[in-house]
């Protein structure tokens, strides 16, 4: 080593004796700030992960209740035409029940055996001894 390189070190040297205090805090903040730069950085990729799994779940409810519309709406067209078709078919019974009952009332009124018909309709005994 030269004069004046040993000169440099005994500078740094007798610098750091005196300023040790200083450079202590220099190193500890220096790895303090390296450490809450790590941590966060952790931290930043926890909360994109939670926050993607939140979007992922989101999505997954958004097409739940969509399909829960689209079953509900089916449902309910299914029950309205099954509604039609029974009041339709009511409709029919009831006109055959009026073309029927007429029918049976033109009979009626030109019926010298009525009573009996009305008997043998209802199914019971028709007694003809005209007491």
């Amino acid at each position: 080593m030269s004069k004046n390189e040993d000169i440099t070190t005994a500078a740094i040297l007798l610098w750091v004796k005196t300023k040790w205090k200083a450079l202590l805090v220099f190193l500890v903040t220096a790895a303090a700030s390296l450490v809450f730069y790590l941590n966060s950085k952790s931290q930043k990729k926890v909360l994109e992960k939670a926050n993607e799994s939140h979007k992922k779940e989101n999505e997954a409810n958004i097409k739940a209740l969509k399909d829960l519309g689209e079953g509900m709406e089916k449902i309910n067209q299914e029950t309205v035409d099954k509604l039609k078709k029974t009041e339709e078919k009511s409709d029919q019974s009831k006109k055959a029940l009026t073309k029927e009952k007429e029918e049976f009332i033109k009979k009626a009124k030109n019926s010298d055996d009525l009573a009996k018909r009305l008997a043998e309709r209802i199914g019971a005994k028709f007694d003809d001894s005209g007491n």
